[in-house]
């Protein structure tokens, strides 16, 4: 997770879709090296102003 002040940006590892139990998760994140894995999405989080100045008018970015 990068953050910075009240903003966050979080990846979803590709590996985490196949995860239906954050306890299976939590046991199989500190084997593999995150630098590596292949990202299926980012979470974004912060003050609306910063969010609408990277996903613009993007309906489903929001």
């Amino acid at each position: 997770m990068l953050r910075q002040g009240d903003a966050a940006v979080v990846p979803f590892p590709a590996f985490a879709r196949a995860l239906h139990r954050y306890a299976d998760y939590e046991a199989g994140l500190p084997g593999r090296d995150l630098a590596e894995e292949a990202v299926d999405g980012l979470g974004l989080a912060g003050p609306a102003k910063w969010i609408r100045s990277l996903t613009g008018s993007l309906k489903l970015l929001r």
